[in-house]
């Protein structure tokens, strides 16, 4: 991996090593225009200091960084075991970091991966970072990068991403076709990332499709954890009159379980229920919840042998994986 060096940004600042190395760890006198210049070449060259030395020296760090939203979603504990088990078979370490969907700490991440001279990343993003970024890692810094969930078109990196629009069409289309529902309420993330807004098309393509106008009283937006999950549903079963609830991830279906539970609603009898996704949750209610079949453990899989092969093989040109979504029916929905 081609990582800018401290003599390379001197060369562009015009000084000594010595005086980019001061400036770096601010120790010593540097006068103001010195330090002007040495920003720009840090700039210009991206340039990242390396807090391993031995790393540095050697070019690798056996240790790939794993980025995720959020360490308590299943589907992202999930990748990360699986990615884990699958990189240690090849003498890799794992880093772990959290983002909790905040750009501005993303950001600081990847960052920080790069000055750590990692061989490898692996991040799942649900904020817009910018291409130029990423681009940097890829094209500047030369580290295999594997996004998952969201594309980044501009940007020449491994992508794994699933059938979102697919998955939620099929899923409401159920309700509609085999249950005969009409007023499907649903509750989805805010739609500040494109995995939200093709919940929500494929939501609204299945009504389209079968002649059901869309009522956007129906549909909550809200951040992602149970308590929404929760709060929403009493609210569409107060004032809504749904004959179905369709939550657009786990976190919200257990919020929503509960209220089902404290309300007194009996699903399916009462109302049919479905989740987009599948956990081992899943199968500790009764009845059984309809959801799609789980891709978390693929995910993971995936993300670590395409980083791997990046590194071992040098492969350079980027590869996009689409993960099928298939129907795994439960009895929520008022199936038997």
């Amino acid at each position: 991996m081609a990582f800018t060096t401290l003599n390379e940004v001197a060369k562009e600042a015009g000084c000594s090593a010595n005086t980019v190395s001061r400036y770096i760890n601010k120790k010593g006198y540097i006068s103001m225009d010195a330090a002007e210049k040495i920003q720009k070449a840090i700039e210009k060259l991206n340039y990242y200091p390396s807090i391993n030395a031995r790393a540095m020296k050697k070019y690798s760090s056996n240790i790939i960084s794993v980025i995720i939203p959020s360490i308590k979603n299943d589907f992202y504990v999930e990748i990360i075991r699986e990615a884990e088990n699958k990189l240690k078979e090849y003498g890799y370490n794992v880093m772990i970091f959290e983002t909790r969907s905040d750009a501005d700490k993303e950001k600081y991440i990847l960052e920080l991966s790069i000055s750590h001279r990692v061989d490898g990343i692996i991040m799942s993003s649900i904020s817009n970072l910018s291409d130029k970024l990423l681009n940097t890692i890829t094209n500047i810094n030369r580290i295999p990068l594997v996004l998952m969930e969201i594309l980044h078109e501009g940007v020449d990196c491994d992508y794994i991403y699933m059938q979102n629009e697919y998955g939620a069409m099929i899923l409401t289309e159920h309700l509609i076709k085999i249950h005969d529902k009409k007023r499907i309420g649903l509750i989805l993330p805010l739609l500040e990332n494109n995995v939200s807004i093709q919940r929500f098309e494929g939501y609204k393509k299945a009504l389209e499709k079968n002649g059901i106008k869309y009522d956007d009283n129906l549909v909550v937006f809200c951040e992602i954890n149970k308590a929404n999950g929760y709060k929403h549903t009493v609210e569409l079963l107060k004032d809504k009159n749904p004959d179905a609830i369709f939550t657009s991830n786990t976190i919200f279906g257990t919020g929503a379980i509960k209220a089902f539970d404290e309300m007194k609603v009996k699903y399916p009898k009462d109302i049919s229920f479905v989740t987009f996704d599948e956990y081992d949750i899943n199968t500790l209610f009764h009845p059984y919840i309809t959801s799609l079949h789980r891709v978390d453990k693929k995910f993971g899989i995936l993300a670590a042998d395409l980083v791997i092969e990046q590194i071992l093989k040098k492969r350079n040109n980027p590869k996009k994986i689409e993960i099928d979504l298939s129907l795994n029916i439960g009895e929520s929905c008022g199936c038997k």
